[in-house]
């Protein structure tokens, strides 16, 4: 989308796991991961970040909001200032 239609993105959940080994996600908007249990996927199970994906998840939110931040003034004052951003803060601005 970024290279071929020149146009902002940025994702807003990361997959735990992938095809055959696909868990959950995780919401990069919340910082919580949802685990989809049952035959179906019907139970979903909230759990912090995996310890193992807090970077991934780090680097993936802060391009979310580096793309979000432009169109909210407050947003873009806070990412600048390195302030910490609520997801309360990101509801308001989408």
């Amino acid at each position: 989308v970024r290279s071929k239609l020149h146009l902002r993105s940025a994702s807003i959940q990361v997959p735990i796991g992938l095809e055959d080994d696909f868990t959950g996600l995780v919401d990069l908007v919340q910082l919580k991961a949802y685990y989809f249990h049952g035959s179906n996927g019907e139970k979903v199970v909230v759990e912090e970040v995996p310890a193992d994906m807090e970077a991934l998840v780090a680097e993936k939110r802060r391009e979310l909001i580096e793309n979000v931040a432009p169109l909210d003034d407050k947003l873009a004052e806070a990412f600048n200032l390195k302030k910490p951003i609520s997801p309360t803060d990101l509801k308001v601005c989408g």
